[in-house]
C-alpha cells in the first residue's frame, strides 16, 4: 500500500500546451488506451463485442477525464469542497495512493456503467474491472515517474508514454463528462475548465 505523498500521488509536472484542461484530455486518452489494452485478452475471448468496444472506451475516457478535472479543481483547504469529495468518493475502497485509488474508482465506475448498459454478466464485469483498473493504475504510475523524473528505467517509461501518445486512435472523440459531473461543475463557482 502507498500513501499520499508517494510517487503514485505526485502531480504530473509537464504541461506542454500551458492549459490544464487540454492536458487532462490527452492524459485521459493515454490512460484509457492503457486500460483498454488491459482488457484486450478478455475482448478477444468474447467478453464484449467490437460493436460494444466504443461504448466502453468512451466511458473509461470520460470517467478518467472527470477525475483529472476534479483533481485539478479541488481545493483541499476549503471545507466541503465538492471536487475533493468527488475524488474521495472515487478513492473509497481502493488501494494505493489517493490519486491511484481514485483512478481505480473512476475506471471501476466506467466498467460497471458499461456492464449494466450492455447486459454484461457480473463475473465478466468483475474480470473487466480488474484488468482495466490494473492497466490504468500502471499507466498513471508510468506517467508520474516520467513527469517527476523518478524512473528507475527511464528509457522504458519514456518509450511507453511515447507509444501511448502515438497510439491514441484518431477516431477517438475528446473525453466528455457525465451529466452528473456537469451538474457538479455548474453548481460550483466559476472556475477555469
Amino acid at each position: 500500500m502507498t500513501y499520499p505523498g508517494s510517487a503514485d500521488d505526485a502531480p504530473l509536472m509537464f504541461d506542454p500546451g500551458g492549459t490544464g484542461a487540454d492536458l487532462d484530455a490527452v492524459i485521459a486518452k493515454m490512460i484509457a488506451l492503457a486500460a483498454r489494452n488491459g482488457v484486450e485478452d478478455l475482448h478477444a475471448a468474447s467478453a464484449f463485442s467490437d460493436q460494444q468496444a466504443p461504448a466502453l472506451n468512451r466511458r473509461i475516457r470520460g470517467r478518467i477525464y472527470e477525475l483529472l478535472l476534479a483533481n485539478r479543481l479541488r481545493d483541499v483547504s476549503r471545507s466541503n469542497d465538492p471536487f475533493s469529495k468527488y475524488v474521495d468518493d472515487l478513492a473509497e475502497g481502493h488501494k494505493g495512493g489517493h490519486t491511484v485509488a481514485a483512478l481505480q474508482g473512476a475506471v471501476s465506475r466506467a466498467v460497471d456503467d458499461f456492464a449494466a448498459a450492455e447486459a454484461i454478466d457480473q463475473d465478466t464485469a468483475s474480470k473487466l474491472r480488474k484488468a482495466a483498473t490494473k492497466a490504468a493504475a500502471e499507466a498513471w504510475r508510468t506517467l508520474t515517474r516520467v513527469s517527476v523524473n523518478r524512473s528507475k528505467d527511464e528509457e522504458k517509461d519514456q518509450f511507453a508514454v511515447s507509444w501511448w501518445l502515438r497510439s491514441i486512435p484518431d477516431y477517438w472523440e475528446e473525453p466528455e463528462v457525465s451529466p452528473e459531473f456537469e451538474m457538479l461543475l455548474d453548481s460550483t463557482e466559476p472556475r477555469p475548465r
